[in-house]
């Protein structure tokens, strides 16, 4: 079971790598934060019945105390009876806390659902992103390889001037590589202010490429 958990890991660990993304969130991520509310959730409940059945308890052992006194003796004990009603405070008072401890767990995990689930959008979004522009760097790499055929029938001025193009348009593309790779190092609620750096480099980039053609 360690093994295959092992292998799992290393697995996941292989796919970051590939996608060159460092920080990701999975449907995976979601669902344990989904199983996290549902127990805090059933925590809460459960706390709630059992602090309640508690301060219930408190009440029947205040009243027996209250009816023994008054079969023992015809004139109350105010002490008596100042003691079990402080009993029957305290339980509530400690009820109170424990149900509203319980229940700061709960909504810590509810806000932590919330974020998760925003997280894996967001990786989402961006993942999809970035393979459109990595599939469109591809597409520019083949546009420049045939523009480097392209330059060999070349002599004189002509090709100094196309070399020159040409020379820019790679600079263009490395900037976009330089500016996705960026982009993907960003934490995820940062990388969609660093997409209209790849965006504008793109479009920089297709631009001079399909002058160039």
């Amino acid at each position: 079971m360690k093994l295959a958990k092992f292998a799992l890991g290393l697995m996941a660990a292989a796919a970051l790598a590939v996608a060159g993304c460092q920080e990701s969130t999975t449907q995976k991520d979601v669902a344990n934060a989904k199983q996290k509310l549902r127990e805090e959730q059933q925590q809460t409940r459960e706390t709630v019945r059992d602090e309640q059945q508690r301060v219930a308890d408190a009440q029947r052992d205040s009243q027996q105390d209250a009816n023994r006194t008054t079969v023992n003796k015809p004139v109350i004990d105010n002490n008596t009876t100042t003691d079990a009603q402080g009993n029957v405070a305290n339980a509530q008072r400690k009820a109170n806390e424990n149900i509203a401890d319980q229940k700061r767990d709960e909504q810590k995990a509810a806000d932590k659902l919330d974020k998760t689930q925003a997280d894996f959008s967001a990786t989402q979004a961006r993942d999809a992103f970035a393979g459109q522009v990595e599939q469109q760097l591809a597409d520019a790499d083949k546009q420049i390889d045939q523009l480097e055929q392209r330059a060999k029938t070349m002599q004189g001025a002509d090709k100094d001037a196309f070399d020159q193009k040409l020379k820019g348009i790679k600079t263009e593309r490395d900037n976009v590589k330089s500016s996705l790779s960026s982009m993907k190092r960003e934490s995820l609620d940062k990388w969609d202010t660093h997409k209209q750096t790849v965006q504008q480099d793109l479009q920089d980039l297709m631009r001079d490429l399909n002058a160039t053609k």
